[in-house]
């Protein structure tokens, strides 16, 4: 229709998985000018579609660590801080919600600090038993740990079961660890079975560091 060569991409789902294709489609002059074929040539480019969408999430990370720094800096709201994190972090990976805990290790409870949106489970300032939280909530380990689907998780603690009447499916958390204890933690959650991309791992357990620097920070505040 144009008479100019013409590129478009496009995916497959071939039995090596998802492969990403570039085609360059070219008109070939008939004798009398005008064009009745086309010439077409086909590339791969999934390692090249793959290392432009690893950049731009590392540069997605990027601006959020440097984000986070301007707040810990600029503002001595833990709460506005999380509210940025957990919106950043739900537009990065299109979670549908997510929400900041943090844990009175001397009272064993759990509080909800901020919930992103308003609905997500858990109202803030709602207080509940860290034995009743999430399992394994207390471990100091830094790092993601994903479920790809919650309904698997046997004898699901109040978390799971929320998250689970509310209709999500997945869930991808972080400890907030500070000097070797558990302080609080991220979660994210998403509708689908295995929603919530894994690629997210390195920025949430990023920002769960980030928030550990901004409570211990405050800390510091309130006994000064």
């Amino acid at each position: 229709e144009t008479s100019r060569p013409e590129i478009f991409e496009y995916c497959l789902d071939v039995p090596a998985g998802i492969r990403w294709f570039q085609a360059r489609l070219a008109p070939i002059a008939g004798s009398s000018g005008s064009s009745d074929r086309v010439c077409l040539l086909v590339r791969d480019v999934t390692a090249q579609k793959a290392a432009a969408q690893e950049m731009g999430r590392s540069l997605e990370r990027l601006e959020l660590i440097h984000e986070a720094d301007r707040y810990i800096l600029d503002c001595d709201s833990v709460t506005h801080l999380s509210q940025m994190v957990l919106r950043r972090l739900r537009g990065m990976v299109g979670a549908e919600r997510g929400s900041v805990v943090i844990f009175d290790l001397a009272a064993e409870e759990a509080r909800f600090l901020v919930i992103d949106p308003e609905g997500a489970p858990g109202p803030p300032q709602r207080r509940i038993s860290l034995d009743e939280f999430m399992p394994r909530a207390l471990a100091p380990q830094r790092g993601a740990r994903s479920y790809a689907d919650i309904r698997e998780i046997k004898d699901p603690p109040l978390l799971v079961q929320e998250l689970l009447a509310a209709g999500m499916r997945s869930m991808t958390s972080a400890a907030i660890v500070d000097e070797g204890t558990t302080i609080g933690e991220i979660n994210l959650a998403s509708t689908r079975a295995g929603g919530v991309d894994p690629h997210i791992d390195a920025a949430i357990t990023e920002m769960a560091d980030q928030l550990a620097v901004a409570m211990r920070q405050a800390r510091l505040k309130e006994i000064g």
